[in-house]
């Protein structure tokens, strides 16, 4: 979601419509936002060593009567953070079987009960535009990403014949940490 709200103050605005010296210290502020949240995408599970490469993996077998479910990420940021000491595992592996040489599994390709960490990333900006003259015009503006500083986990590994399978190894992903920066510009 993106929002851009300029605030009703100032000259030519609702409130404090006057010229002076609060009109123009409280006038020309504008706020925005891009809020991106999604709720983690379905995955399946593969086995990268089979001899039968079929678009260089095959998928195991599906162990009937065993039901898949995807655990809550927070275990994983809880042993990211320091506050547990075992990596768990994020989804029943015991779900899914390897498969013998040269057969393929009758695994799907993904399952919507097997979900990826969910999306949560806000970032704000606040803009102070400045009327320097007749044709000059200035503005200050200060941006923050993932101002909540929430960590994004990868997903969970799927090649069955790892050792990690079903964990989360790491943390690192497209979205960095906090960031600010600043900027002023002139128009003229």
């Amino acid at each position: 979601m993106v929002a851009t709200y300029a605030l009703p103050f100032g000259t030519h605005k609702r409130y404090l419509n006057k010229s002076g010296a609060l009109s123009t210290i409280v006038g020309g502020w504008q706020i925005g936002s891009i809020l991106s949240y999604g709720g983690g995408n379905a995955f399946g599970v593969i086995n990268r060593q089979n001899p039968l490469l079929v678009n260089s993996f095959n998928r195991p077998n599906l162990v009937h009567g065993v039901s898949l479910k995807t655990f809550s990420y927070k275990q994983s940021k809880d042993f990211f953070t320091g506050k547990t000491t075992v990596q768990p595992v994020q989804f029943t592996t015991n779900t899914f079987q390897n498969t013998v040489p040269w057969e393929l599994g009758n695994a799907a390709r993904a399952y919507p009960q097997l979900r990826t960490p969910r999306l949560c990333v806000g970032s704000f900006d606040v803009i102070k535009s400045f009327h320097l003259g007749e044709h000059l015009q200035a503005s200050l503006r200060l941006d923050y990403f993932n101002a909540f500083n929430r960590t994004q986990l990868q997903a969970p590994d799927n090649n069955l014949l790892d050792s990690t399978f079903g964990q989360v190894t790491n943390t690192t992903s497209q979205i960095g940490n906090r960031q600010g920066q600043a900027t002023f510009r002139v128009e003229f």
